[in-house]
Parts: structure tokens; sequence; C-alpha cells
């Protein structure tokens, strides 16, 4: 249930990012495994199901589990040119703060049923993230980690 309840936040991370309108055009996916391949100037934006950690019980007969899912940017692009690297860090900022909590400090929900919200948001090193990195492209993620009790 745990590894299908991964992918269905994923699915969701992706459909709340794609309801929303951002500063470049793109269609969030999700991928097990992100790998951009250079297409002209192509804007990637995949979410990563990466994995799942049981915290402990809650009561007699439920647990806590926080799922880790990562948003990842990517694009073809000039590391020394701040006019083609500007927008991409702005969006990916952008990305992460429509999941921090909102000014009154309620979480972030993924999933109404179960109550899924999201408890912590990471930023991995920005404009490289070695994990998914190559030669002349913008890579950039931010880590979710998502509560559940069930």
């Amino acid at each position: 249930m745990s590894q299908a309840r991964l992918r269905e936040l994923a699915d969701a991370v992706a459909a709340t990012i794609n309801a929303d309108e951002w500063s470049l055009p793109f269609v969030a996916t999700r991928s097990y495994r992100p790998h951009y391949v250079a297409a002209g100037d192509a804007l990637e934006v995949c979410i990563r199901p990466f994995k799942r950690e049981r915290v402990g019980p809650v009561g007699r007969v439920k647990s806590e589990w926080h799922y880790t899912i990562d948003i990842v940017v990517m694009r073809k692009c000039e590391f020394r040119d701040n006019d083609q690297v500007d927008p991409l860090l702005d969006l990916s900022y952008a990305l992460a703060d429509r999941f921090e909590a909102d000014a009154s400090g309620n979480q972030r929900k993924v999933l109404t049923s179960p109550l899924a919200r999201v408890v912590k948001v990471e930023d991995m090193p920005a404009a490289y993230a070695w994990e998914y990195a190559l030669d002349d492209q913008f890579t950039s993620v931010k880590r979710l980690t998502v509560q559940v009790v069930e």
C-alpha cells in the first residue's frame, strides 16, 4: 500500500503544479529517474517519487509515514549567462514556495483522503544538483517531505 501511496502523492504533486500558471511554460511529469535529453531549450520539470519511511505508530492501528518527493527542474543553459539561469532559479524557488506553509502556518495539503500534508521543503544544491547533473545543464531539486497517517 505504501509504495502505491508514494506514486499517488507524486501524481498529486504533479497535478498541483500543472494546475497553476508559472513564469515559464512546462508540464510536470512523474519520473523515477529524471534524465534530461537536451532538445533545444526545452524545460523539463519532473516529479520523482523518492522514498517512504515509517515514522512510528499513531494510536493502536495507524502509523505515521513520511514520503519524500523531489521536484526536479532541468534545462540546457550556459551557466555564465545570468539571463538564462535567473529565470530557472526563480521558477525553482516558486515551485518550492507553492508547497510551503501558508501565512497562517497551515501546512499545504497534497491529498485529502488520507490527509497528506507537506511538512518540510528542502533545497538541494541550487543550479547544479550532482545527483542529476550533466555538463551545461541547469538542474535544481526541491525535496518535499509529505506526512500521512494511515
